[in-house]
């Protein structure tokens, strides 16, 4: 009889635990409105963090399930996770759920765009190393960005569904990190001073003026009134050119524009021009600017 009410108990146990979910609903939630099944991101590898590169979430793989489309997960009105669509046809409840992780393309191809520098950083691995940081930006919100890092689990070759036999990386998201971060408000240096924009291929050039810079974006604005930005395709690379009132050099930086209007220009810095050729910009280099743009106030 002690036996039988031992097990009992130690079957109720079982059943809380069971009932008691192992994530957190509201962090589900915002990842799900900012890194959703087939939502294109940017990342960059380990803390690489001038280094953006394209992917995609694939999938969310919960349990021993892949799910390929967002229909196959269940939430609320008020969009918190209910549960998952099985291949089965049954609905595994949110409290179930018990491993979390998200399916991207194997993109190791791209590390051929990094310099030698990066690339002897990340490793004989590879950016994709088991147990390496791989940090996936959203989409700008409120001029906020949503930002998670995640770990690398596994290399998985998909041998059905959709993908069968695409090279895909599993990847388990640490929900701690997960945040909107405003990546330019702490440390972006306010100035005005004359510069030009190059796009179009390089061949257009506008003149304009460089009204703030940070570690990661530069912001250019049109200089006079009724002056409108031009219209800029994010998909191609633009260059931003001034020079500092009593610095020798002239810097050329060129990066993306990833938010803009008739008013304004935000680029993502990645490269800055020196000994001839474009090369990976420095924090040395992101120092000597910004030391110079704050002299400018005084």
């Amino acid at each position: 009889m002690l036996h039988a009410l031992w097990q009992g108990l130690a079957s109720s146990k079982s059943a809380v635990a069971d009932d008691a979910p192992v994530f957190d609903r509201a962090q589900v939630k915002l990842l799900n409105e900012h890194f959703a099944i087939g939502k294109k991101l940017r990342y960059f590898p380990e803390n690489h963090n001038r280094i953006f590169l394209r992917t995609v979430v694939i999938a969310y793989c919960i349990n021993d399930q892949v799910l390929y489309a967002k229909d196959d997960i269940i939430f609320a009105d008020d969009g918190l996770p209910k549960g998952f669509q099985s291949a089965d046809g049954k609905v595994v409840a949110f409290g179930k759920w018990e491993v979390f992780r998200l399916l991207l393309p194997d993109t190791t191809e791209m590390e051929k765009q990094l310099d030698y520098t990066t690339r002897a950083e990340l490793g004989r691995g590879g950016q994709f190393g088991k147990g390496n940081i791989i940090t996936l930006v959203g989409d700008v919100v409120d001029h906020r960005v949503p930002l998670l890092e995640t770990h690398v689990h596994a290399h998985k070759v998909m041998h059905d569904g959709p993908y069968a036999d695409t090279s895909t990386v599993l990847v388990t998201p640490d929900f701690d990190t997960l945040a909107l971060a405003d990546r330019r408000k702490k440390q972006r240096v306010q100035c005005a001073i004359a510069a030009s924009l190059h796009y179009a291929n390089e061949t257009a050039v506008f003149t304009c003026k460089l009204s703030d810079f940070s570690e990661l974006t530069l912001c250019l604005r049109p200089t006079g009134a009724g002056s409108r930005m031009p219209t800029l395709d994010t998909r191609n690379a633009v260059i931003a050119e001034f020079e500092v009132p009593g610095e020798p050099s002239r810097y050329r930086i060129r990066g993306r524009a990833f938010r803009h209007g008739d008013d304004f220009c935000v680029i993502e810095i990645d490269q800055l021009y020196r000994d001839g050729k474009f090369n990976r910009i420095h924090m040395m280099d992101i120092v000597e600017i910004k030391t110079g743009l704050l002299n400018l106030q005084h």
